[in-house]
């Protein structure tokens, strides 16, 4: 499901122990969204219940206990956009953010210009994919999917570390045709691994 625009203002939770984690995402926050951003900060997702619809988005650190934090989320029925924060491009965990429901995720180490760019193209459907990422997605690509093997190659060569444009020329395809591929191969994941 895309969607273009979340609503103003915009109701964000923010779970990080770190305060000074929670202080660099609401600058990204507030550089990302052109409607007015309500944030509620949390060391944890420990008092959010699973009917617990206030939020909009919801950005959750996932580096400290990843598996416990994941169970907790994966519980939640809502907010409409989730997106994972960590420190981390590890597969294990980005996969375990997916499998929780994660429509996305935000690498904190990266500078704040490059997590606005990355939560924006989140909340309009379209997920930047890591290396480690295309890794995680490439072993999950079914093999009835009609264009299986070209989406390994293309997911093989992010995982090596080639960008969109090295993809196609490598592949002898049209940039919009790859990337394509990937958003549908990260959406069939994610909705393999919520089920």
């Amino acid at each position: 499901m895309r969607r273009e625009a979340l609503p103003g203002p915009c109701r964000v939770l923010v779970v990080d122990a770190s305060p000074v984690a929670r202080a660099v995402l609401n600058k990204v926050l507030l550089a990302s969204f052109r409607v007015p951003v309500e944030t509620t900060e949390m060391g944890d997702l420990s008092t959010v219940t699973p009917k617990d619809d206030r939020w909009h988005l919801m950005l959750v650190d996932i580096d400290h206990d990843t598996d416990v934090t994941c169970d907790q989320w994966a519980r939640l029925a809502v907010p409409s956009w989730r997106v994972a924060t960590t420190l981390y491009d590890d597969e294990e965990r980005l996969m375990t953010a997916l499998g929780s429901g994660a429509h996305g995720y935000l690498l904190k180490q990266d500078p704040i210009e490059r997590q606005v760019e990355m939560l924006q193209r989140i909340v309009q459907g379209s997920p930047d994919v890591t290396p480690a990422m295309a890794r995680g997605l490439a072993g999950m690509v079914e093999h009835s999917h009609p264009d299986a093997d070209l989406t390994r190659d293309a997911l093989g060569a992010i995982g090596r570390g080639a960008n969109l444009r090295e993809v196609a020329r490598e592949l002898g395809r049209p940039i919009s045709e790859i990337e394509a591929l990937i958003i549908d191969a990260y959406r069939r994941a994610r909705s393999r691994r919520s089920r």
